[in-house]
């Protein structure tokens, strides 16, 4: 089991104009924290809605029922209005500590979220428009939603098709509803102004069910405008036509949320192998050459320190294109690729074709005759071409499935055979 610790900005932290409600356990281990001005506008305020919370964010030992008491150690009643302080909650007859309830998660089922809203995903719940079925999904929450569900904005062209479960997620599909099949459903999906649909993916706000009537819970507003969305009801009759979003998935997206806003950080995740977006920066050659590297980093201004450097380009190359899904337009789809028997071309056809070149050249012309002179060439190959662009691939990593990522982190084949994280000052360290 991964044992990263991640740490996310509370809902406490943006919902500082009242006390807070605190609970603990009884070995004072922090359980929860709830702004009271978040609890008066949420539309369940109550010490019910608390212990729901509470359930979802640790292990509920059902061989010793908990809930929650106040300082004499009287438990509270389930119905009132809570109260700022802090509160314990006590399992019965239990002599050991509360266990916290795995996750959250979101894109991937082991590496933790970052919480951060992304301006680029490859797998996140944004629809593409380019697939049959996804155009279908959207026209399908068109018709259901008719505006963003927040903001009740009905241009379609501000509106995206949100996943209310990630599409990068389709195990947690067929452990909810038996198969993934209705991913591309109206019931599995929202539609929301884009900046929502970024905020709804980093669990900054969710939709928390009571009765037949969901309501928003703004967990993490940047503003008086998002904060003023807490506690929207939408009634069922706010979808019209076709199947209502599916309460079981609207339930996993909540207790994620909840684990990331409420409790505050993640269990038995990882964190995740490099900060996202990230820029993956590899040679062509078959070694790397620090010299190479300081040219093409001078080039590359731009990029964040952080990069990923693969020793082996042709072999990472092929490993990435068998898992990534290419998502941005500028790029053809994995599926469309025809591979080449020969390891060499089969590797430029990767490279020219999936990885973004710093220049117009391409591992191709690296190899040209035109591209190096034999002087050049009886100096080493690093000498062989001219221009050092014509060595280094570069992609971003929302090309690149979270699953892939984990997957490129656990493989200690990729990572024996060099891929290694640049943290900078010359200092390289394997995944």
């Amino acid at each position: 089991m991964a044992d990263d610790y991640v740490s996310y900005t509370m809902a406490s932290s943006k919902w500082r104009r009242s006390g807070f409600v605190e609970i603990v356990s009884a070995y004072e281990t922090p359980i929860a924290s709830f702004p009271i001005s978040f609890l008066e506008t949420c539309g369940d305020n109550t010490w019910h809605y608390i212990d729901h919370v509470v359930s979802l964010v640790i292990e509920v030992d059902t061989q010793h029922p908990g809930g929650v008491v106040d300082a004499d150690g009287l438990p509270v009643n389930s119905s009132d209005a809570p109260v700022a302080g802090s509160f314990r909650y006590l399992e019965q007859g239990k002599n050991t500590d509360i266990v916290f309830a795995r996750g959250p998660e979101y894109f991937s089922h082991t590496i933790a979220p970052t919480g951060i809203e992304e301006s680029t995903r490859s797998m996140s719940s944004y629809a593409s428009r380019s697939r049959p079925d996804q155009a279908g999904f959207r026209e399908e929450l068109l018709i259901r939603d008719g505006a963003c569900l927040l903001t009740n904005e009905v241009s379609s062209l501000v509106c995206d098709a949100a996943h209310i479960v990630p599409q990068s997620r389709p195990d947690v599909y067929k452990e909810l509803q038996g198969d993934s099949y209705g991913m591309f459903e109206a019931s599995a999906g929202l539609l929301l102004q884009k900046t929502y649909h970024k905020s709804y993916d980093a669990l900054k706000w969710s939709l928390y069910q009571k009765g037949d009537t969901y309501y928003v819970h703004y967990f993490n507003p940047d503003n008086d405008t998002q904060r003023s969305f807490n506690g929207k009801a939408i009634p069922p009759e706010r979808f019209r036509y076709l199947d209502k979003p599916d309460p079981v998935l609207i339930a996993w997206h909540y207790t994620q949320a909840v684990r990331m806003r409420i409790r505050g950080h993640s269990v038995g995740m990882w964190s995740a192998p490099w900060p996202e977006p990230t820029n993956f920066v590899f040679d062509i050659s078959a070694a790397f050459f620090v010299a190479i590297r300081k040219r093409v980093e001078a080039l590359l201004a731009h990029i964040k320190p952080t990069k990923v450097i693969a020793h082996n380009p042709l072999f990472a190359a092929e490993i990435l294109l068998y898992l990534m899904k290419a998502r941005n337009r500028q790029y053809k789809d994995v599926k469309d690729i025809e591979f080449a028997d020969d390891e060499r071309a089969r590797g430029i056809k990767a490279h020219s074709q999936v990885i973004v070149m710093l220049s117009s050249r391409t591992a191709a012309s690296s190899r040209s005759p035109a591209g190096r002179s034999p002087i050049q060439f009886a100096k080493g190959p690093q000498d062989a071409v001219i221009a050092a662009e014509a060595w280094i691939g570069c992609f971003p990593s929302s090309m690149v499935e979270p699953e892939a990522l984990d997957a490129m982190r656990r493989d200690e084949m990729l990572c024996n055979f060099g891929t290694m994280v640049d943290v900078g000052e010359g200092v390289t360290t394997l995944l």
